[in-house]
């Protein structure tokens, strides 16, 4: 398995241009809160949109301050307004600090009284991320992008088969303490650092998977060849309660809030 192809995408359609694609992407999501009874608790964020091709997924602290708010802003915003293709990471650094600032202004103006809320304040918001966009390219496939902090990886699927996993490739490269996007940016070269973009192309029939840290832990712990992986692709919501809670019980899945989103390239 390797991490994915780093060569640079085609020229970008002209905006509306997809309506004529010969390729398309359908995207549906799944998630799971870190306790049956605790659906309240769910901080992640999913946001899709099939039509600008355009998928993400955003993991909020568990400890953190509004994360729940946080992580939708982070997705919602790649979702209808990212930053242009090809930007630098020091310019995509700039983008997640203007959602920042947003989500801050807006939590000031709704938070209520007491040290925890001004506490809160002061902290700000965390979160992992991860996007992908694509785009038309010759050959009757799509190029992609994808961006990512944190530990919620990308991972591609052909012929039923893992052949990418982005950002972490192992499940030992995840800890209890990975880099997330932050709502107070102290630093931009310092988030900037912990910005990864990969760009890749996709054939009809390939099938992307973006997940949160114990989704994504768990599934690289599986071999590239392993069934799972095709039936990742037929995979319902009930079908994902019946795995997660099979394999808790079983001990091999901590207890944690899990987000899926499935993304399949066809015709």
């Amino acid at each position: 398995m390797t991490t994915a192809s780093r060569d640079v995408p085609g020229p970008v359609p002209a905006p509306g241009g997809s309506a004529a694609l010969p390729v398309r992407a359908t995207a549906r999501a799944f998630w799971l809160p870190k306790y049956a009874d605790a659906e309240g608790e769910w901080a992640d964020g999913a946001a899709l949109s099939e039509a600008a091709l355009r998928f993400a997924v955003a993991d909020g602290a568990s400890a953190g301050f509004a994360s729940r708010a946080w992580a939708l802003s982070l997705v919602l915003e790649f979702r209808d307004a990212p930053p242009p293709l090809l930007s630098s990471q020091l310019t995509m650094a700039s983008w997640f600090a203007r959602i920042g600032q947003r989500h801050d202004a807006q939590v000031q103006s709704a938070a209520r009284s007491g040290w925890m809320y001004r506490a809160g304040l002061r902290e700000g918001s965390s979160a992992a991320f991860l996007g992908i966009r694509f785009w038309p390219v010759p050959g009757g496939q799509l190029g992609w992008e994808a961006v990512a902090v944190g530990d919620t990886c990308l991972l591609h699927v052909r012929a039923a088969g893992l052949v990418a996993a982005f950002p972490l490739t192992s499940p030992d490269q995840f800890t209890t303490h990975p880099p997330l996007v932050r709502s107070q940016s102290r630093s931009l070269e310092a988030l900037a650092r912990n910005i990864h973009v990969l760009h890749g192309h996709a054939a009809p029939g390939d099938l992307f998977l973006l997940a949160t840290d114990e989704m994504s832990r768990w599934l690289l712990r599986h071999d590239p060849a392993d069934p799972i992986w095709g039936m990742l692709g037929r995979l319902g919501q009930g079908d994902l309660h019946a795995l997660v809670a099979a394999e808790l019980d079983a001990g091999r899945m901590e207890h944690d809030d899990i987000t899926l989103a499935r993304v399949l390239i066809h015709r």
